[in-house]
């Protein structure tokens, strides 16, 4: 068998990064003062000399449209001599979008506009804006104009004194990152501590109890907090007692110091990417919106809800109103634990959304369990994390934190410890059952689509004859009743109904509705027609794959711009295209990584591909169930179902091309899946394409630690080993 060495990875990525880190201090553009006179129009007016220093920009030479007896509706023209490479504005305003603003640059004769466009909106915050401008506009005379239309917006417009504000942002932003993720992490890394000397032998039952232990860790702080603010902290504090004394016993163990530390660098190089990534292009000094504006899909503000939930719970504010007319019921309360624990210490917007970031990364401990418990060799299940973490699917989920990758790092450890108890034959033990029911209420705290996971989990481990280990089923039933209770007292007493999503999911209904979800459900089963019903359910069937109606159309148009030159045009629609296809259909998801799944038939008898099979049949068996349960039309988009199924889907693909012993397919297909990771989901193309507007260019400060944060992932992802039960008779290997 042949597995791609490490000179896959180190050697190219090492030279890469060089090179780019060596670029990055040609990077930054800086904007030319006008001379000529600013004209204002309507309600655009100069702004005091306070508001200047605060914003960063030049004192006199910064507007803004907030004049109520106006109309709040205006424009602003300044006259620039010279047209810079980069123009650098400080850009500030509400509801900023195409109908309700325009920024744009003009010839001098009006003749030529080139838009400006901005990737999130400011919220009243004062935000360093680069475009970097394309070749026929540099060096010339150019006019800017700013243009408010709507009574319900208003814009800021300013030249930046220096970029000395925006990096004291980027600085404040990346140390209150690097505090929450260590915050956020503690609950795991002290449990993993604490479980070494029992557990040492066994890397599979070390790290899902450790993820249970922090679950279990993270709900307490939760109910902590709702029930006395005293008592929440009290908890954290206790935390964080815990954390010292495993730190005690961490450097009394001075050979594997290192060891683990490794996991510990990889976790935060990591975390620094990701949030790197998120930041690439600008928005730290109003962070809010990036996530859901960073690529093309312009997300809703879902992954603020479990934020806004942590701020009523710690501020203890009234539960209602909520979120427009959902209810703190309607989302399990995981994340909002694990965000809880952090909150007294990390106050800055960005650090509590790297702390939420953090919380994502539960779905590579369960990985690292079910890869060892998979018996999958160091190597082969490196190549995996590798697959998985420069993936589009993973990499948007964890930037945008809804709460969809914590639950299936937790039905990933469930599944390793399935796998091994079939694969033995054997019943399971005491331990074994209480990390089962953890893992399994936990994942149901962390998102109700966990159920499809949960069910293809116990399907598929009933038929290898678990169905005859009832200390199995009813003392994981048990413990997982007992954990999940106090949450089902929450949505009975504390802001009911709280089944609102069950209702929209399994029986279309969206409104609220006051009725029980089992009558919901039978009524919309009961008035829908049995035709109709087939429909739904073959509909559900093939948006798992999309029907090609945009991609392809998409790629051939992509064909064409770039034969006729116009390569920034073919980038966008390319990127559209992609974005779009991998972030709602499941087959898409997987990229070139799907030419491995043949392979698990073909080299079956391959172990790599037996364990890819396991992954595989458990991904199929969930699809199933998750077709047939969605009441549809098309409801199986990927975000409505459990992300277990796609993790599994990226393990079976990657282990079916190892297995399939062809190196050049194999090499090839990891150059197309890393070069379309980089092109599709870390760089974006400056030109947008469907509103024809230049976009912000990159900021140098998150480039640099973009590269730096990579080659940290990648040295210590070449040292971090998946331990096997065959390799690790003495002491585990993390």
């Amino acid at each position: 068998m042949w597995y791609p060495a490490n000179s896959i990875v180190n050697p190219i990525f090492g030279k890469f990064f060089a090179v780019m880190l060596l670029g990055c201090a040609a990077m930054a553009g800086h904007a030319v003062e006008p001379t000529a006179p600013v004209r204002l129009t309507g309600a655009f007016q100069a702004v005091s000399d306070d508001v200047a220093r605060a914003a960063g920009s030049i004192p006199g030479r910064i507007w803004n449209s907030d004049r109520s007896d106006q109309g709040g509706m205006g424009a602003l023209r300044l006259a620039f001599p010279v047209a810079p490479d980069t123009l650098e504005l400080n850009i500030s305003g509400y509801h900023l979008h195409e109908s309700t603003v325009r920024l744009s640059l003009l010839s001098p004769d009006l003749q030529r506009e080139l838009k400006l466009g901005v990737r999130s909106s400011p919220n009243g915050n004062w935000c360093l804006q680069r475009w970097k401008l394309p070749d026929d506009w540099r060096g010339k005379p150019v006019v800017f104009l700013a243009e408010d239309n709507s009574p319900d917006s208003w814009l800021g417009v300013g030249l930046p004194e220096s970029r000395r504000r925006a990096r004291a942002a980027d600085w404040v932003l990346a140390g209150s990152s690097l505090s929450a993720v260590l915050l956020t992490i503690l609950p795991f890394f002290t449990a993993l501590v604490l479980l070494q000397r029992r557990f040492a032998g066994d890397p599979v039952l070390h790290v899902t109890l450790a993820l249970v232990a922090s679950g279990i860790f993270a709900l307490a702080v939760f109910f902590g907090f709702y029930f006395s603010h005293t008592l929440g902290l009290a908890l954290v504090v206790a935390g964080l007692g815990a954390a010292l004394y495993a730190g005690r016993q961490f450097w009394r163990h001075a050979p594997l110091r290192m060891e683990r530390f490794t996991p510990l660098l990889a976790v935060l190089a990591l975390a620094t990417l990701v949030v790197a990534t998120l930041f690439l292009y600008g928005g730290t000094e109003s962070p809010d919106e990036v996530a859901g504006n960073r690529h093309d899909m312009h997300l809703p503000a879902d992954n603020q809800i479990p934020e806004m939930f942590v701020e009523r719970i710690f501020r203890r504010e009234p539960l209602r109103p909520f979120a427009a007319d959902w209810l703190t019921s309607d989302r399990p309360p995981l994340q909002t634990g694990y965000l809880l624990v952090s909150r007294a210490w990390v106050t800055q917007p960005g650090g509590r959304i790297a702390a939420a970031i953090t919380c994502q990364f539960a779905v590579y401990a369960g990985l690292w369990a079910l890869l060892a418990a998979l018996g999958v060799p160091r190597q082969p299940a490196r190549l995996c994390l590798l697959a998985c973490v420069t993936s589009g699917f993973f990499l948007l989920n964890t930037l945008y934190t809804w709460p969809k990758l914590l639950p299936a790092g937790f039905l990933l450890g469930a599944a390793a410890l399935l796998f091994r108890i079939g694969r033995e034959n054997r019943r399971a033990t005491g331990v074994e059952i209480f990390a089962l029911g953890g893992c399994a209420a936990l994942a149901m705290l962390g998102h109700g689509g966990s159920i499809f996971g949960l069910l293809a989990l116990g399907g598929v481990h009933a038929l290898r004859g678990g169905w005859r280990d009832y200390p199995l089923i009813a003392g994981s039933a048990t413990l997982a009743l007992l954990l999940f209770a106090p949450w089902l007292a929450y949505q009975h007493w504390a802001d009911p109904p709280g089944d609102r999503l069950l209702k929209f999911h399994l029986a279309g209904r969206i409104p609220v509705d006051p009725r029980g979800a089992l009558t919901v459900i039978a009524e919309a089963y009961r008035q829908t027609p049995g035709l109709e019903i087939a429909r739904n359910k073959w509909s559900n069937v093939r948006v798992l794959a999309g029907d090609c109606t945009y991609i392809f159309p998409s790629l051939g148009r992509t064909v064409m711009e770039i034969f006729t030159g116009d390569v920034r045009g073919a980038w966008w629609r390319f990127s559209n295209a992609m974005q779009n296809g991998e972030f709602f259909h499941l087959v898409q998801s997987l990229g070139f990584l799907l030419t491995g799944l043949p392979f698990l038939w073909v080299a079956r008898r391959q172990p790599l591909a037996a364990a890819g099979g396991w992954c595989a049949t458990v991904a199929l068996v969930s699809i199933g169930v998750w077709c047939a349960l969605m009441f549809g039309p098309e409801s199986t988009v990927v975000h409505q179902g459990t992300y277990l199924t796609g993790a599994l889907l990226h393990v079976a693909a990657v282990l079916g091309l190892l297995a399939s012993g062809r190196p050049r397919l194999i090499l090839a297909v990891f150059v197309l899946h890393l070069s379309l990771w980089l092109c599709i989901w870390i760089f974006s193309p400056s030109w947008d394409m469907l509103h024809r507007q230049l976009r912000p260019a990159w900021s140098p400060f998150w480039l640099v630690t973009w590269f730096t944060a990579a080659a940290a992932l990648v040295w210590s992802g070449g040292r971090l080993a998946v331990a096997t039960e065959d390799e690790s008779n003495t002491k585990p290997e993390y």
